[in-house]
């Protein structure tokens, strides 16, 4: 096929109303042809010909400055987050969760999870959604990263996710109170990219890979949004794992990233 730079190309998708007049629109990053199909032509006609074509990203979401700006600012951080050498800011949304010798706050359970270390007299709830500020630093004695908490509360915006099962619909539903922006992201790889220096663009840990990650729902809320995505009815996805997470923006806010989620196919 050559080189990516080549034949991968920015594409705009655009919605038009009938006026001509753009509603949405969708930026596809690193984009190519799969197929293209130009239909049948011929001269005893002048209608209009269909032209089907089938294209492969990298990256999809809508287009808004927050969301480049946010998602520069995973990209940059990703590339620095494997070598925390001195202590970051950073604030994390998700589930705690209480493991043998301490607690984290990740739902995520594989070589990302972060653990965390409590200020003395914090009061928390294990299994609550809960929403932590503090500093990132790496273990000296191991590969973990430590999040060491200044501050935890109970977090009233999160997103649920339920079981991924074949031929159905998985449901989502997204929690934030007041009028906002939800989008929400999945990934084939998880990750912990913290965002809090690139504050006030955008704020919260990005808990999925920025590489390959797509934008798979979005759209304006009022307190919460519920919704779902078909699973397809192949028995080749089975045991397949997504990482997901939602973000939300409220203006004059940053866009801020929620819990993530981790699901497994099942049959």
């Amino acid at each position: 096929m050559g080189y990516a730079a080549g034949y991968k190309k920015d594409v705009d998708l655009e919605m038009l109303d009938p006026t001509g007049v753009v509603v949405e629109k969708w930026i596809l990053y690193g984009t190519f042809l799969t197929s293209v199909d130009f239909g049948a032509l011929g001269y005893s006609t002048d209608a209009l010909a269909d032209i089907t074509a089938e294209l492969r990203m990298d990256l999809l979401f809508p287009d808004s400055p927050m969301m480049k700006l946010a998602l520069s600012a995973a990209f940059a951080a990703s590339m620095l987050s494997s070598s925390l050498s001195a202590q970051i800011p950073a604030r994390m949304i998700g589930q705690l969760n209480a493991v043998p010798g301490g607690y984290t706050i990740q739902e995520i359970e594989d070589q990302n999870t972060v653990y965390l270390q409590m200020p003395a007299g914090a009061t928390f709830v294990v299994g609550n959604t809960v929403d932590v500020q503090g500093t990132l630093r790496l273990d000296a004695n191991s590969p973990q990263v430590i999040f060491e908490v200044a501050s935890i509360a109970n977090s009233p915006s999160y997103m649920t996710v339920g079981s991924a099962r074949l031929g159905r619909l998985m449901e989502i539903r997204v929690n934030h109170p007041g009028a906002s922006q939800f989008f929400v992201f999945l990934s084939l790889q998880g990750d912990h990219t913290p965002l809090e220096s690139y504050a006030p663009i955008a704020t919260g840990t990005l808990w999925v890979s920025p590489i390959g990650m797509q934008t798979i729902a979005g759209g304006p809320m009022v307190d919460r949004w519920r919704g779902g995505m078909n699973v397809p009815n192949d028995p080749s996805l089975v045991g397949m794992t997504y990482y997901m997470q939602a973000a939300v923006h409220a203006q004059p806010g940053p866009l801020t990233f929620l819990n993530g989620r981790k699901v497994t196919v099942q049959q």
